[in-house]
């Protein structure tokens, strides 16, 4: 599956996510392709980054930079790094309630759970680079999609899964997916609409360094949705 394709790889980490659909064996192997699709060069990277950055070198963007993905996914891989002085946002105003939002959590919960997400200064950043090329890569593998399932389509009693409407659907999510300006956009619509939660929030998008192929963000360290399924959400669930 990792071979297959970008959009493959999508497509198995929907099918990982579905245990009330496939078996539960299938849906741990798929799951793997959350954070283990190739990943693509440093020095790819770096090229990619430099044009976001209006052609800056590389080591006048940053003060620290981990050279190993923290994640690599079927569209894009991601790094922690922490911006110069003079390309760091002066100040969230979220960091301000940071304190107060600690007390809000109650000390009945369990520990992992209570533990608020950590926010760290703005200056350190989770960098999104898309893979080079991924975007001829979904076509091709839209294309294939769109073919097989033209032909099951033909099928009698299979054409009431609407498989060609399933791949365009599909294909939509995809595209949204290859610009990384939409996701920025989506983080500022979030903490705007959860500005007055206690219990959430959203990392801050660096709008200005962020283009069609590199999205650059407010790092932060949250608590994976996992636990949550495997604990409860205790205070966050009740808020």
């Amino acid at each position: 599956m990792e071979r297959a394709g970008p959009a493959f790889i999508k497509l198995g980490q929907w099918a990982a996510s579905r245990s009330d659909i496939f078996p539960t064996q299938m849906c741990e192997m798929m799951s793997q392709l959350h954070s283990n699709a190739p990943a693509h060069s440093l020095n790819d990277t770096k090229r990619i980054i430099c044009r976001a950055f209006d052609g800056r070198p590389f080591e006048d963007i940053f003060e620290e930079f981990e050279e190993k993905p923290l994640g690599v996914g079927a569209i894009a891989q991601v790094y922690k790094a922490k911006l110069k002085p003079d390309l760091a946002v002066p100040g969230d105003p979220d960091l301000a309630d940071h304190l107060e939002f600690r007390k809000t959590v109650r000390h009945n919960v369990d520990t992992l759970i209570k533990k608020t997400p950590q926010r760290v200064p703005s200056s350190y950043v989770a960098i999104k680079v898309l893979h080079p090329g991924v975007e001829r890569l979904v076509r091709r593998d839209l294309w294939i999609m769109g073919f097989f399932a033209t032909i099951l389509n033909a099928i009698p009693t299979i054409e009431w899964l609407s498989l060609p409407d399933e791949v365009s659907q599909f294909a939509s999510m995809m595209r949204l997916q290859l610009d990384l300006r939409i996701e920025a956009t989506n983080l500022l619509l979030f903490r705007r609409h959860f500005a007055d939660r206690t219990t959430a929030w959203f990392p801050y998008p660096h709008t200005a360094f962020t283009t069609r192929q590199v999205l650059v963000e407010e790092f932060a360290q949250g608590i994976p949705l996992a636990d949550f399924m495997e604990n409860g959400g205790g205070v966050f669930q009740e808020a």
